[in-house]
């Protein structure tokens, strides 16, 4: 029996193509960013921590045609993987056939991989060897195959509909998301994945010493619980439908906490776990759309979170640190934890910014006194560190939330100026 011909279904899947063939650009053009973002995350990674150069006590070829005589499972698993997504979207952001594009994003990886391994002779703290050279092409390779699954995926109009922008068309979702993503930069900095069973167990381990000898800390699961519905705030103002705020932020929730112990230098705690559980279910009992009320109370749990991460610890009667006035002394000091006090401190005004936006406010009246404000209450919470024992009040500290929120409130407003002209669009 002939099939029957569903005209409704025709008219879906010729609406859908449609809609594909008006993203296809702008994907295009995401695709090449994307690519290009990940290649320098992964040159970035390859060659952390990025300090204590000297030049190679024996020729490099040397170095570079041993093999290793011990190679962690863990280690050579990470470096098959994490060149795959690299293969994928070289092979989409190229141009050229599909065999051209795969030939060349192969050979851009390997070239990649050579020069990493290359330059990892001078860092004392890396090993390079052929068998991650080995490795990292293998994975190129693997990539290779599997960008037309990804492709196809993306392609079949059953389920291109989901794929389609859940970002609000508004001047200020930009802004929002830069601040979000800051915010998750927060908890994944510095971007070093590891698949080391003993790093993972390291990260996870805090929870298991505070549920085994206690020690839990209410102050800091209060700090991350006021976070989590701040954050929620955010994804309700920046998503096409807000009722959809409560799944986004349990998902993205879960994304962060179970990919931090993936991540080197970063750690799990039972504070942490108990705050977003809160904070999540708190949030999901009051779905509803974006307003001015809403915006206010996210700011308002945002800056109670901000002092109390801040000011978690005992205080003495009298001043124990001298406040540093040197801007980025201490970071330039120690780069990579320089760099995460740097981005720890920056989204809390960059969140503030998005939410006065999204409330309305466009005016450079508004750029200015949130800027001061944001300057006056960064600078109190680094003043009164001043009177607790091992805490390092900086200028830096003040410096970076004001830039954050002029940075974040520059962009809304660009968008949203580039909107108010006849012709342009988003």
């Amino acid at each position: 029996m002939p099939p029957v011909s569903d005209p409704n279904r025709s008219h879906e899947i010729g609406a859908a193509l449609e809609r594909y063939s008006t993203l296809s650009k702008p994907r295009s053009r995401l695709t090449r960013l994307m690519a290009g973002a990940y290649l320098l995350l992964l040159a970035y990674g390859t060659l952390f921590p990025l300090r204590n150069w000297r030049p190679p006590g024996i020729p490099v070829s040397d170095i570079l045609l041993r093999l290793p005589t011990y190679a962690p499972s863990a280690d050579m698993a990470t470096n098959v993987l994490i060149y795959i997504p690299a293969s994928i979207l070289l092979v989409f952001a190229l141009p050229g056939a599909r065999l051209q594009r795969a030939v060349l994003a192969v050979t851009i990886c390997a070239a990649l991989s050579f020069s990493l391994e290359y330059l990892q002779a001078w860092l004392p703290a890396r090993t390079p060897s052929s068998l991650d050279l080995m490795l990292n092409t293998t994975g190129a390779l693997l990539g290779t195959l599997a960008a037309p699954l990804v492709s196809t995926a993306f392609r079949y109009p059953t389920i291109l509909p989901a794929y389609e922008n859940p970002l609000r068309d508004e001047p200020a979702t930009w802004a929002g998301v830069t601040a979000l993503a800051l915010w998750i930069g927060s908890h994944w900095a510095p971007f070093v994945p590891s698949l080391d069973p003993w790093q993972v167990w390291q990260s996870v381990k805090p929870v298991w010493i505070t549920i085994r000898d206690g020690g839990f800390d209410p102050v800091v699961a209060g700090a991350y619980t006021l976070e989590t519905l701040a954050i929620g705030v955010v994804l309700t103002g920046v998503l096409r439908n807000p009722y959809l705020a409560p799944v986004s932020l349990a998902g993205l929730m879960a994304m962060l906490l179970v990919g931090k112990p993936l991540i080197v230098m970063r750690s799990l705690s039972a504070e942490s776990l108990a705050g977003v559980a809160i904070g999540t279910l708190l949030f999901a009992l009051a779905p509803g759309p974006f307003t001015r009320r809403r915006a206010a109370f996210g700011a308002g749990a945002l800056l109670a979170a901000w002092a109390m991460a801040t000011l978690a610890g005992a205080f003495s009667a009298t001043p124990q640190e001298a406040f540093n006035w040197i801007p980025l002394r201490e970071h330039l000091t120690n780069p990579i934890s320089g760099i995460l006090d740097l981005i720890d401190t920056a989204w809390p005004a960059a969140v503030l910014a998005y939410l006065a936006l999204r409330s309305g406010a466009h005016r450079r009246g508004t750029l200015a006194c949130g800027a001061l404000a944001v300057l006056a209450y960064a600078g109190a919470l680094e003043w009164l560190q001043r009177w607790q024992p091992e805490s390092y009040p900086d200028v830096t500290d003040i410096l970076v939330p004001g830039f954050a929120w002029v940075i974040t409130f520059l962009i809304g407003m660009r968008s949203h100026r580039a909107a108010a002209r006849p012709g342009q669009t988003l």
